[in-house]
């Protein structure tokens, strides 16, 4: 059973797959894939933009005024959730 939590839409997914067919040749592997989350369409967030969604929807609806994160000076995650706030 899968169970749907609310989100607030801030990427386009689905991201698209890319085979691997050169590394799956080199590596003398089975098929591989490249999960494109560059492509999501939210800043340079990639990949923390799923994140952000339940997150940023969460913080709504609990009333929420302020979203606040910490980290290093050049977090990722820190600029995709200032992007998240200025975009809402």
């Amino acid at each position: 059973m899968r169970i749907e939590q609310p989100r607030t839409e801030l990427g386009r997914f689905p991201t698209p797959l890319h085979r691997l067919h050169r590394l799956e040749r080199a590596l003398n592997s089975s098929a591989l894939y490249l999960k494109r989350d560059d492509l999501s369409g939210f800043g340079l967030a990639g990949n923390k933009t799923r994140a952000l969604e339940f997150l940023v929807q969460d913080a709504i609806n609990q009333g929420a005024k302020l979203l606040l994160s910490g980290g290093a000076p050049s977090s990722n995650f820190a600029g995709a959730l200032a992007l998240a706030a200025r975009s809402l």
